[in-house]
């Protein structure tokens, strides 16, 4: 789920580390995902963590879209349905 942030920019969206995880595990990058369960905060904002989120490749503006427009990584429509990161 993303959540609007309070003393951020105000477009900025938080997700929580586990869908970025799970979005690597999807993509069968488990050594990434690893990683990532020990370097990214919790939760993730798309603003603040855009360097950490383009160290995986994945695109914070392009996971952002895919969030808000489709219901969240998961589930119908999701990104893990349909197009990839």
């Amino acid at each position: 789920m993303t959540t609007p942030v309070s003393g951020f920019e105000e477009d900025s969206v938080q997700i929580a580390r586990d869908e970025i995880v799970g979005v690597l595990e999807a993509m069968g990058r488990q050594e990434d995902a690893d990683r990532a369960r020990q370097e990214l905060p919790e939760p993730v904002d798309f603003d603040r963590d855009a360097g950490l989120l383009d160290s995986y490749g994945l695109d914070a503006q392009h996971l952002a879209g895919k969030i808000e427009g489709q219901g969240g990584l998961g589930g119908q429509g999701g990104l893990l349905e349909g197009e990839g990161v």
